[in-house]
């Protein structure tokens, strides 16, 4: 069975001090060429405990970073680490307007795709990952905020 991230026990917004992105942690053979290396699920295991062992509980990742979210996922439900009753773990994605995307629903199912991903209830946090797109600004608010009605994001 997998842990799911609590992320209701603390204040909206959350003191976040430090984030980890995790472009890389997709384990492609770009992450290769452009890290070095592909990280081990163990490594991206032992970043999770360490950074949650220091405070850092932002984690940003994107549906564009290759299998990114479910690593992510992984990693968390792999990871020990004890957080406080105050603490709160961020893990954001993003959506990324493309030329085949042209309706608001292509927002809300990707979000839905993303917390999938992520085993979410609910995202945190859900960010347009570029501004540049034929289509109006408002095509993706609209989006929103029906992504918002449907309950995939909270804030």
């Amino acid at each position: 069975m997998s842990k799911k991230i609590e992320t209701t026990k603390a204040k909206w917004p959350p003191q976040i001090p430090l984030g980890v992105g995790t472009m890389n942690w997709s384990g492609t053979i770009i992450d290769s060429k452009v890290a070095g290396k592909v990280l081990s699920r163990n490594l991206l295991r032992e970043i999770v405990e360490l950074g949650v062992s220091h405070n850092v509980t932002f984690y940003d990742t994107a549906e564009g970073y290759g299998n990114s979210e479910v690593r992510l996922r992984r990693a968390f439900e792999d990871a020990s680490y004890e957080c406080d009753s105050n603490d709160i773990i961020v893990s954001a994605s993003k959506f990324l307007p493309t030329l085949w995307r042209w309706s608001s629903f292509s927002f809300v199912s990707a979000l839905k795709r993303s917390n999938q991903r992520m085993n979410l209830k609910s995202s945190e946090l859900y960010f347009i990952h570029s501004p540049i797109h034929p289509r109006p600004l408002e095509t993706w608010v609209y989006g929103a905020c029906r992504a918002y009605r449907l309950c995939f994001f909270k804030r």
